[in-house]
């Protein structure tokens, strides 16, 4: 009984000791951002590269638990009821505004802003399990021209208080029909084992 207590400690210590800790959102950024983490996906098709990033929990509590009243925990637990996901939009090589890439006229670069700003649901999907998901939110973002990335926020929810699937999927995959840049059919896959084992958050 005494070996498996003292084993138990030791393991418990042993993954404390490989749990990244971060304080603050550039460094939680930074990590979401290194590709070996597993939490973000990139792809370039017909000039353009597309990357998706996946949005903890936690990290977007720490992005907003400066300006909210409410404890650390609490935004957390609210964050913990959906999945975040951004889509991010850029040029491959060459520098420019993607929003004009084979825009022959003004009308289809107001069906290109429709598309992006009310169309992304129909064009995009999650599938976790047997279950698949549209996005309950698609929020597009247009620097006109500030920069080169146009990005898309999703957000997924179970259908009902009995749907685990978005949490208990060993992969989740977001595919993306994109018929407005031409780069067909694509997939981001992310990792329940990556997703598990993103930072603990340290606040004051």
């Amino acid at each position: 009984m005494k070996l498996a207590y003292v084993c138990s400690f030791l393991f418990m210590l042993l993954l404390l000791a490989c749990t990244t800790t971060i304080n603050n959102t550039p460094d939680y950024t930074t990590w979401l951002l290194n590709e070996k983490n597993g939490l973000i996906k990139k792809k370039c098709f017909n000039e353009i590269c597309i990357s998706t990033r996946y949005l903890p929990a936690n990290y977007q509590a720490l992005k907003s638990y400066k300006k909210s009243a409410e404890p650390f925990d609490n935004l957390v637990k609210v964050h913990e009821k959906s999945l975040t996901f951004l889509m991010e939009f850029s040029p491959d090589k060459k520098k420019g505004d993607i929003m004009y890439k084979d825009v022959e006229g003004p009308s289809d670069y107001k069906q290109r802003m429709l598309d992006l700003n009310f169309g992304m649901e129909k064009r995009i999907t999650l599938h976790a399990n047997s279950a698949i998901y549209a996005p309950a939110l698609a929020s597009f973002e247009n620097t006109y021209g500030a920069n080169d990335v146009k990005t898309l926020t999703l957000l997924f929810v179970p259908t009902d208080s009995t749907d685990q699937a978005l949490f208990s999927s060993d992969t989740l995959d977001i595919e993306l029909y994109d018929d407005i840049f031409d780069t067909g059919i694509t997939h981001y896959i992310f990792t329940k084992k990556n997703i598990e084992n993103t930072p603990v958050v340290s606040v004051p």
